[in-house]
């Protein structure tokens, strides 16, 4: 007669224990992913409103931008954020397309790594109030 043992032998309790610590890091790891991509979402939210800042205030500036181009910087949602700015001739002499990129301002070469392009067009109203179309 074989006589089973109450309880749990070392080993079985060291696999158990394996087991566990395995799935407990793909948890981990899975929920690092997502903080991280609650985090990307978060900037480019903050880069859209941004961006839509940034072409409202063209339109309450009252003027068609030359063309070209320019850089700007915002801080919004306790980041400090870089703009570049495109303006591009259209067919109507009173419109002007903008691009307008938001990205992060680093200092690695002053080079601007957009999060969110926006575009839109500048329209000077006969009355001289500016008006955007997105």
């Amino acid at each position: 007669m074989l006589r089973h043992p109450e309880g749990f032998t070392l080993l079985e309790v060291l696999v158990a224990l394996a087991i566990i610590s395995v799935a407990a890091m793909g948890l981990l790891g899975s929920a690092q992913r997502q903080l991280a991509l609650v985090s990307g979402l978060q900037d480019r939210s903050l880069a859209a409103i941004v961006a839509s800042n940034e072409l409202a205030q063209l339109q309450l500036q009252g003027a068609i931008p030359d063309n070209g181009g320019r850089d700007d910087q915002a801080d919004l949602g306790g980041q400090h954020w870089a703009i570049h700015l495109v303006f591009a001739p259209t067919p109507a002499p009173s419109v002007r397309r903008v691009d307008v990129q938001v990205g992060h301002q680093t200092d690695l070469f002053a080079v601007l790594q957009p999060i969110y392009t926006l575009v839109g067009f500048v329209h000077l109203l006969p009355q001289g109030q500016g008006h955007v179309v997105n």
